[in-house]
């Protein structure tokens, strides 16, 4: 049985250099979005997001939920030293989702001019709605790597990449947008997305041993054990990713290019935040392995103190950006865009349900309740329509950030309850009540900071003290849960 103390170094390591990664490129994401915003008008902006909302939809279609089977499968099949079993497993998921999205990309080339004027409402974005999509292709292939560099645990590998990528595109952009125009910075992104995938398919193949081989892809056994797991992925990916993007889908459709432009002033700050959202790509592996070994009481724990973790984010999140959420915006992107402050704040707290309900759907679809963690995302993904169609007509921008932070509560809730039921565990119940009362009364300080309109170097020293007022207060609470783990896996690893 491998040592507890090794599992819990892989799972810190990873999650540090995913979490430097993941925070580097939703900082030169946001550069992306601040030059763009800022070179082209709102109203192209808005529509160049607007499709990428629909891709990523779209994207997560023709993923089939064999990502993260793959993930889970090929972590499997190492940990068991079946080599021949993992090749075959990548091999299968390269092909199929290559395929179906280049069959997907072609039903929306027939459908463009019809979506350009009718849905968009922008005529004349024909050409680059379809350089975008190419993503569907490109994209399809380079998650594929990036599912087999998790499983294998290279993640500071694939944080390279990645950060190596994004970086190239804002460069791009920067250096050729303004002279080539929308189309140019458009191309970037499909283009850098086919350069990502041979880089990484090379070092897979050199390094990993990893490579695509159609000589054992399709067979049955392959297809069945791929099926049988993503099938059920497929479809809660697909309502999660539903849940990230309908807001800027249905804003399109009920509302104008302007408004998901401002809309999508606030969502690449909200996806720097996001960089916690590492933790379940990083667990996803470990739980998977320690799972086939029987080590439910080490999942529960690892769950428990990530799942306190996340709940005091919650509230410096939201006392952060409450009084902050306009300052924020206009320094990151201009006084114009401080409408979408509101949003913003709204979309900070909602990331972190978002958070732990990735990470509590990981784990079922580790654990072997993949249809249960399923039909959690797809009852969220409803109700996040239903939410939309209500909240977008009474309150805009942000009530499709209500829509989409209610959501998430959903199925972190559901999740939760069902996972517990699984591994059996059990979050401490005076922690909880605690981080609270103690969120609450520094959110109610923050509110009250917000509405006196002290002026900037007030507002900024009030929330400062805030943060640190909070954390002061947490203090005993995380130090214990620290403790605890720390003092779980010096047991287990003695009586092994």
């Amino acid at each position: 049985m491998h040592s507890r103390v090794a599992t819990l170094k892989v799972f810190l390591w990873g999650s540090f250099v995913s979490l430097l990664g993941a925070a580097l490129i939703g900082v030169i994401n946001y550069l992306v979005r601040r030059y763009l915003a800022n070179t082209f008008s709102i109203g192209e902006y808005g529509f160049l997001y607007a499709v990428f909302s629909l891709l990523t939809l779209l994207l997560a279609v023709v993923d089939l939920g064999m990502t993260q089977a793959g993930t889970i499968l090929i972590a499997k099949n190492r940990a068991g030293n079946r080599p021949l079993r993992a090749n075959s497993i990548y091999s299968f998921i390269l092909m199929v989702k290559t395929s179906f999205g280049t069959a997907v990309f072609l039903i929306l080339a027939l459908l463009s001019s019809f979506l350009v004027v009718n849905y968009y409402k922008f005529p004349g974005g024909q050409n680059i709605f379809l350089i975008v999509a190419l993503l569907l292709i490109f994209q399809s292939a380079e998650t594929v790597c990036m599912s087999a560099m998790d499983s294998a645990k290279a993640f500071g590998l694939k944080n390279l990449l990645q950060s190596a990528k994004i970086l190239l595109i804002f460069l791009g952009i920067v250096l050729f947008s303004a002279q080539y125009g929308l189309v140019f910075a458009a191309g970037m992104f499909p283009a850098c997305a086919l350069l990502s995938f041979i880089t990484a398919y090379i070092i897979l193949a050199q390094k990993f041993r990893l490579k695509a081989a159609p000589e054992i892809t399709f067979n049955l056994r392959t297809f069945k054990h791929t099926w049988d797991l993503s099938r059920w992925i497929a479809v809660g990916l697909v309502g999660l990713t539903a849940i990230s993007n309908m807001d800027s889908i249905m804003l399109a459709g009920l509302s104008t290019p302007e408004r998901v432009g401002i809309y999508n002033i606030a969502l690449p700050i909200v996806q720097i935040l996001q960089s916690i959202i590492i933790l379940p790509v990083v667990f996803t592996p470990i739980v998977s392995e320690l799972w086939q070994h029987g080590r439910k009481e080490e999942i529960a724990k690892l769950t428990e103190a990530i799942s306190v973790i996340l709940f005091i984010l919650l509230w410096l999140a939201l006392i952060t950006t409450l009084p902050l959420a306009k300052l924020i915006i206009t320094i990151l992107f201009g006084p114009q865009f401080t409408e979408a402050g509101t949003a913003l704040t709204i979309l900070c707290g909602g990331t972190i349900f978002f958070t732990a309900a990735s990470f509590y759907v990981n784990a079922l679809n580790s654990c072997g309740a993949a249809r249960q963690g399923a039909a959690i995302l797809l009852g969220g993904a409803f109700f996040n329509i239903i939410c939309n169609a209500i909240l977008i007509p009474l309150w805009n921008i942000n009530g499709a950030a209500t829509a989409t932070a209610l959501s998430y509560l959903f199925i972190c809730m559901a999740a939760y309850f069902v996972l517990r039921g699984k591994i059996h565990m059990h979050i401490p119940f005076k922690p909880v009540i605690y981080i609270s009362i103690t969120g609450i009364a520094v959110t109610a300080a923050a509110a009250w900071l917000y509405c006196r309109n002290s002026g900037m170097p007030v507002m900024i020293t009030g929330t400062l003290l805030l943060d640190a007022l909070l954390v002061l207060l947490l203090t005993p609470v995380w130090l214990k849960i620290t403790r605890e783990l720390i003092h779980f896996y010096q047991d287990k690893n003695k009586t092994d």
